[in-house]
């Protein structure tokens, strides 16, 4: 807020049975860095998601998750 920027971040990520991230990355960025960086950090402070359900998923899953980041004027 205090730098007057917005954007949108693509965060990748693995989400394990148990709930877990695993690699989260930036498969798409924002342009700026500080944005890209506090995606990340959202994602990882989520974690753990609760359990997918066993009769759904039986492997990781994969997301891609955009995340906007706007200014409330």
């Amino acid at each position: 807020q205090q730098r007057n920027i917005e954007g949108q971040v693509t965060v990748e990520f693995t989400i394990n049975l148990d709930g877990r991230i695993t690699e989260p990355s930036i498969s798409k960025s924002s342009g700026h860095p500080s944005l890209d960086l506090a995606a990340i950090d959202a994602v990882k402070k989520a974690s753990p998601f609760s359990s997918p359900p066993r009769d759904y998923f039986n492997d990781t899953i994969h997301i891609n998750l955009p995340i906007r980041f706007e200014l409330i004027r």
